[in-house]
């Protein structure tokens, strides 16, 4: 059984990434720093991070991450401009 993909198959998989990369990933899930770095301060929000050349720089892991981005969902001013993706059949 061969299980490699195609010549076309890779240049789909290729394509999807490289859409991703340039249009996709740019505006998912922008959390506005300003906004993010005020609320470590307070003590409001917890997560992995340290600061480098007044930058904020989060450290925290995936599970982390996916928990701190879920848990912001809802809550205004988190991100810093809604994005809104369909999926069009």
């Amino acid at each position: 059984m061969d299980l490699d993909l195609s010549e076309e198959q890779q240049l789909i998989r290729q394509t999807a990434r490289d859409f991703t990369r340039r249009e996709i990933a740019p505006k998912a899930a922008e959390i506005d720093e300003k906004w993010l770095s005020e609320k470590i301060d307070s003590k409001e929000i917890s997560i992995s991070h340290f600061r480098y050349d007044g930058r904020l720089i989060l450290t925290a892991g995936t599970d982390e991450l996916q928990q701190a981005v879920n848990g912001l969902a809802g809550v205004e001013g988190a991100f810093a401009e809604l994005q809104v993706l369909r999926r069009v059949k």
